[in-house]
């Protein structure tokens, strides 16, 4: 269901940046405190143990950490809900205090209130949750607590999407959600052999029900207002892993039937009106009975499909010139309602590589693939910025949404504005005062 890339994840323990380490309009007495905290924090990494003697010696101690939210979230801000695929890691403790709620949905809808545990070395977490404050401090100020000694394996779908938010959304609490909704563990060797898949369908159907059910329950508690997600099935998804998996064609009929039990689940992320829904375009835009969740829909009022135009070189036309001079770095046009440039080419070749809080939790990381899993969370950062900005209602009404739907998209210029990049245009200006944003493509 959910639209995996590969990571490439580079300088883990953080990049060289051009801002400097205070927040904004940070005093210097601050400042002065938050050195010597990082200082005092840093050598305590660095004598421990674990760094001395390294991280598999008797001397390391370790334990099990739930990923559940810190015990003094922060409770301002518009609450920003990020569906997906998430595997532990340390970049979690150190923005604890920024997650309001932390759920996993089992195929029956039932949402338990964390996304599993990590075993980290007792010191590591320590220092991860002294920096966690519902204050956010930038993850690029924190980058000398990136001990290459305490490197652990991590890296995944979801926390990539957060990692893209938490410096960008400086202001905003998150709710992630972790669903099961796989083909991977729903097929089983019954179906594959099964002379029809009634059974399969209407297991599926029951499962988005339920879940569907879960993730309103989860956004009206939480009052979320945005909503980040990258999903979907289509049917040669589904074919291709049926292929795989029983080793056997799926004919297309069937498929389609399997892809159309997904629309609670989307009915539920994208129907309503006063949230702002963020969804990952696909790279083509097929027939809308086979990808029947990806094509413009007038009862998604909220949603924005986004986009990504994936070159190192192109220079996107003047503000009013609509159309940009390579279209080949852009997938079909109906497939997404705006384009993000991100930078680079489809093989790494960056001009300005994207930048992102490292997994580790200090510093930060580059991201050299463009993909539209990528620009969503960009467009969230984005609507969330001009919402603030422009006084918007708290929580967001239906004519909230539409209007920063109209700011993103330039709705008013006749259909050519789909390939114009928006933000570049759009003095996004949430990089004032040192967080990273989405200016930094520019």
């Amino acid at each position: 269901m959910f639209r995996y890339l590969p990571l490439l994840l580079l300088c883990a323990g953080g990049c060289t940046a051009t801002s400097t380490a205070s927040a904004p309009d940070e005093p210097a007495s601050d400042s002065a405190s938050l050195a010597s905290r990082i200082a005092t924090a840093r050598q305590r990494l660095l004598e421990n143990p674990c760094a001395k003697q390294g991280l598999q010696s008797s001397a390391c101690e370790w334990a099990d950490y739930p990923l559940t939210p810190g015990p003094m979230p922060m409770q301002a801000g518009r609450p920003i809900m990020v569906v997906d695929r998430f595997a532990p890691e340390p970049s979690f403790f150190r923005h604890q205090t920024r997650v309001l709620g932390a759920y996993t949905l089992d195929a029956d809808g039932v949402a338990t209130n964390d996304l599993g545990s990590y075993r980290l070395p007792r010191v590591l977490h320590g220092v991860l949750t002294e920096f966690s404050s519902a204050d956010p401090i930038p993850s690029e100020a924190l980058r000398d607590l990136a001990v290459p000694a305490y490197a652990l394996p991590a890296g995944s779908h979801g926390f990539s999407v957060f990692r893209y938010l938490v410096d960008r959304a400086v202001s905003n609490p998150f709710v992630l959600v972790q669903l099961d909704w796989s083909l991977k563990t729903t097929i089983t060797e019954e179906d594959c052999n099964a002379a029809d898949k009634e059974a399969l369908v209407s297991r599926l159907g029951r499962s988005a029900v339920a879940q569907a059910k879960s993730l309103t329950d989860i956004m009206e508690r939480h009052g979320v207002e945005f909503v980040n997600a990258s999903l979907g099935y289509t049917t040669e998804d589904v074919r291709r892993f049926w292929s795989f998996r029983c080793s056997s064609p799926l004919d297309l009929s069937a498929a389609r039937r399997i892809v159309e039990q997904e629309a609670p689940i989307f009915r539920a992320l994208f129907g309503r009106e006063n949230v702002f829904s963020a969804h990952a375009a696909s790279a083509t835009l097929m027939a809308p009975e086979d990808a029947p969740f990806d094509g413009p829909r007038d009862d998604y009022p909220g949603r924005i499909r986004v986009g990504v135009i994936a070159s190192a070189t192109l220079d996107i036309a003047e503000a009013g010139a609509p159309y940009v001079a390579d279209v080949g770095a852009i997938p079909s046009a109906p497939g997404a309602d705006v384009w993000i440039h991100y930078g680079c080419d489809r093989d790494g070749s960056c001009r300005a590589p994207m930048r992102l809080a490292s997994f580790s939790g200090f510093g930060l990381s580059r991201q050299e693939d463009p993909h539209s899993s990528w620009a969503t969370p960009l467009a969230v950062a984005w609507a969330a910025y001009e919402a603030d900005k422009h006084g918007l209602s708290r929580p967001l009404q239906a004519a909230d949404v539409q209007e920063l739907r109209r700011r993103l998209t330039d709705g008013d210029c006749a259909g050519a504005c789909p390939l114009r990049d928006p933000v570049k245009f759009r003095r996004f200006s949430a990089c004032e005062g040192d967080y990273i944003s989405i200016c930094d493509m520019e």
